[in-house]
């Protein structure tokens, strides 16, 4: 059978779409994503792109063992389950042990998703010819955040932003929609009246959305517990939970405070200790049921791989040069 040469280079385009929607988590470069993300700066060569994500999967890789490391080494001895809160202590060192662990953790996320993503680019990029473009940065400084929805919504990676929109705020928003009465109108004071409750209507629309969509973030991240046989803790689901919450009472917080926010030179200041004062908070529970069901145990690298190891074999092969 001839096949014309623009039918092969459909089915060629094609099969390419597919795997690209089945591995293009954030939909970057097509019309249906609803991810943010930002960019490296102006356009960089194929090579340039290449060596900086070499560079970056080793940094990542080096300061995830390093900071699993150093957990391991500071996690209370005990012979249970592990625990990030030490019994022997002061509750208040209690507290402020618990919190380094805590911060600990979430920098060894940071830096595997990062490795992960930096790994996955430069193959990519460097064995299927993909753009460089089309791996923007995962993550956009969220030690910067102002703000718990800056830190959910923008800087902290979108990888289920598309997911949780469309599988919980949009569902619940047009069922809202749908379900809400219509506003009588006869009268200039029943207008009002309306438009009050109009936008009442609308702001607990949109905190039913916003936590909607922590709930489905919080199904999917103990789906993913439980599939490493680390899930069934509450705590796992509650956390991101309580994070919509958090997201709902700035909402609430800023619309009334509006105008002093902005003017406030403080503005940054408080919203950062806002910002990581309830991820903290919350933060402090949620890594205390993930060490007590084994996450800490698993292992990032092969032992022999491991890049504190080979950091030490390289230094001594030099030091007997």
């Amino acid at each position: 059978m001839n096949v014309s040469k623009s039918h092969r280079n459909n089915i060629r385009k094609a099969l390419w779409d597919a795997c690209d929607l089945v591995l293009n988590i954030r939909g970057i470069g097509w019309s249906w994503s609803c991810s943010r993300f930002t960019r490296y700066g102006p356009p960089q060569s194929r090579a340039k792109f290449l060596s900086k994500t070499l560079a970056r999967i080793a940094c990542y890789a080096l300061a995830a063992d390093v900071a699993v490391e150093i957990a391991l080494t500071i996690l209370p001895a005990t012979t249970g389950p592990m625990t990030i809160l030490d019994a022997n202590l002061p509750f208040p060192q209690q507290l402020f042990h618990a919190s380094i662990l805590s911060a600990i953790y979430i920098w060894v996320i940071y830096f595997m998703l990062d490795l992960y993503y930096h790994s996955l680019a430069f193959c990519f990029v460097a064995v299927l010819c993909h753009n460089p473009e089309q791996w923007p940065p995962l993550f956009d400084d969220p030690w910067r955040s102002t703000s718990l929805g800056d830190f959910w919504g923008r800087r902290w990676h979108q990888l289920l932003r598309d997911y949780v929109v469309s599988l919980g705020s949009q569902p619940l928003t047009a069922c809202l929609t749908k379900l809400r009465s219509p506003v009588p109108a006869t009268t200039s004071t029943t207008t009002a009246t309306g438009q009050g409750s109009a936008n009442v209507g609308r702001r607990k629309r949109s905190a039913l959305s916003v936590l909607a969509a922590f709930v489905v973030s919080g199904v999917l991240h103990d789906i993913a517990f439980r599939s490493m046989r680390r899930g069934g803790e509450p705590m796992q689901m509650i956390f991101f939970v309580m994070q919509g919450v958090g997201v709902v009472l700035e909402r609430a917080f800023s619309e009334r405070w509006v105008h002093a926010r902005l003017k406030s030179p403080w503005y940054r200041v408080m919203g950062r200790v806002w910002t990581f004062s309830w991820l903290l908070v919350w933060g402090i529970p949620f890594v205390e049921a993930n060490t007590r069901a084994g996450l800490f145990r698993i292992a990032l690298f092969p032992e022999p791989l491991k890049p504190l190891r080979i950091v030490h074999t390289v230094w001594d092969v030099l030091r007997f040069l």
